[in-house]
């Protein structure tokens, strides 16, 4: 991972890291995780494609780009970041971002067992560590706390999916579409799927909520719409496993906003675990070389 490129996993990890706790507040006033992930995406979808069509002009929407919109929105958008959500909401923003420390790791093993990865040993141990910082930072709160079986299950069905898409977008992005186009189709193919969810959730999902509702809604939706700009900018720029890092990110957005505004605790293993963190992030990064005279 090139110097240059950390300026966009910290900005894509803060921007979607604010995902939990604005989950969290929003599930405080009355709006459901499906309510909470669909509304924004859509919105999201919508705008980002104004966006594409302003500074891009107007574009003909190929079968390939609706393809990979449909693929990547539902694995890598609609049904993790809606099981992200509901675990925001039943158990913290702290506990529901565990997922997001994972994904790197699955996501190695993932491209190798794909045969597209060599186990380097200086990103193996980058991945390694960081999920020790990781873990390390969420123990204190999360495994000293009785937790139900299915709330384990969800939180491991998130970064697998995660880390599936993340080796999916880097294999098969249309070429030549800008940001602001796939942005759109990631989020309009999300949206689609969580609308064929609809039916199967309780109908005052589409009910419009109160004021304070609404913030969070309209916050989130700032927040994806920046966050998938920042997103597939750094899609371009970083192979799946140093794209993945923006877990370790997001993990600290959503704990830091979970202690300081929702009361949520936070251990004395903070930081020594951000110590590791940021070690990860120091042996992922690749010093480019300088070019060798002809």
């Amino acid at each position: 991972m090139q110097a240059s490129t950390f300026p966009w996993v910290l900005g894509t990890g803060v921007l979607l890291g604010l995902g939990n706790p604005l989950a969290r507040q929003a599930g405080a006033s009355g709006v459901s995780a499906l309510a909470f992930t669909l509304w924004p995406t859509a919105l999201a979808a919508l705008l980002l494609g104004l966006l594409g069509w302003w500074w891009h002009g107007r574009r003909t929407v190929s079968p390939g780009l609706l393809g990979f919109g449909l693929v990547a929105g539902a694995f890598g958008h609609a049904l993790p970041m809606l099981a992200a959500y509901w675990l925001a909401v039943q158990a913290g923003a702290g506990f529901a971002s565990l997922s997001f420390t994972l994904t790197p790791v699955f996501t190695l093993a993932i491209m190798a067992l794909l045969g597209r990865e060599r186990l380097q040993a200086r990103r193996l141990l980058a991945v390694v560590v960081g999920l020790a910082g990781g873990l390390l930072l969420v123990g204190g709160q999360v495994w000293s706390q009785q937790r139900e079986p299915h709330l384990m299950l969800v939180a491991l069905l998130v970064p697998t999916l995660i880390a599936a898409t993340n080796v999916y977008r880097g294999l098969a992005m249309p070429r030549g579409v800008p940001d602001a186009w796939l942005s759109a189709a990631t989020l309009g193919g999300s949206t689609a799927v969580l609308l064929a969810l609809v039916p199967l959730a309780d109908p005052q999902v589409l009910s419009t909520p109160e004021l304070p509702g609404l913030t969070w809604l309209g916050a989130q939706t700032a927040a994806l719409v920046a966050g998938y700009l920042c997103y597939f900018g750094l899609q371009r720029r970083a192979e799946p496993v140093a794209f993945s890092l923006i877990g370790y990110v997001m993990l600290v957005v959503s704990l830091g906003l979970g202690h300081l505004f929702m009361a949520e605790s936070v251990s004395w293993t903070l930081w020594p675990a951000l110590a590791l963190i940021a070690l990860a992030l120091r042996l992922m990064h690749r010093v480019p070389q300088p070019a060798a005279h002809p």
